[in-house]
């Protein structure tokens, strides 16, 4: 299906109150509706200073897809955007992407979504997307550098020139 819906964007979640009890609604209802959900999870600088990223990460994630039917799993991506990266020109490492990686993969198996996307978002731009790729994503929720269209072909260009290399 080429119906994709945002759930639980951080804007949604900080300006507009979306709580994770509401994340949780949505994703079931966008599934249920033969929809793909795009579920969105990420801490604050606040809450990875206090080393609290993972478990905070993984709390988000297990809520939105804990009413998800076991026949609407394959309609759901997901999708980690560190608040503190989002638009500010500061991409997280790859190593703390490949940290959250692995804790996203950890509770999509654990939950029975083993063969689920997991994006990252955050200031993507075409001289970070190999490392990021290298950091196990499958792919990328790019925000600003898509309002621009050599800013969204270098990082086409970049994920070509890293698939290619990599025999994929």
């Amino acid at each position: 299906s080429t119906d994709v819906v945002l759930v639980g964007h951080s804007e949604r979640r900080n300006h507009f109150g979306m709580s994770d009890e509401t994340v949780t609604a949505t994703t079931a209802a966008v599934t249920r509706h033969g929809l793909t959900a795009v579920v969105c999870c990420g801490e604050s600088l606040e809450v990875r200073e206090s080393d609290g990223a993972v478990a905070f990460v993984q709390g988000q994630l297990r809520a939105a897809l804990s009413d998800v039917k076991p026949n609407d799993r394959d309609r759901v991506t997901v999708a980690y955007e560190p608040i503190w990266a989002i638009g500010s020109g500061a991409a997280a490492t790859t190593e703390d992407v490949a940290a959250m990686t692995t804790a996203i993969r950890d509770v999509l198996a654990e939950t029975g979504f083993k063969d689920t996307p997991v994006l990252y978002g955050g200031s993507v731009n075409g001289d970070n997307t190999a490392e990021l790729l290298d950091a196990r994503v499958d792919g990328f929720l790019v925000g600003g550098a898509s309002l621009r269209a050599d800013s969204f072909l270098a990082i086409a260009r970049a994920g070509d020139d890293w698939y290619a290399s990599h025999g994929a």
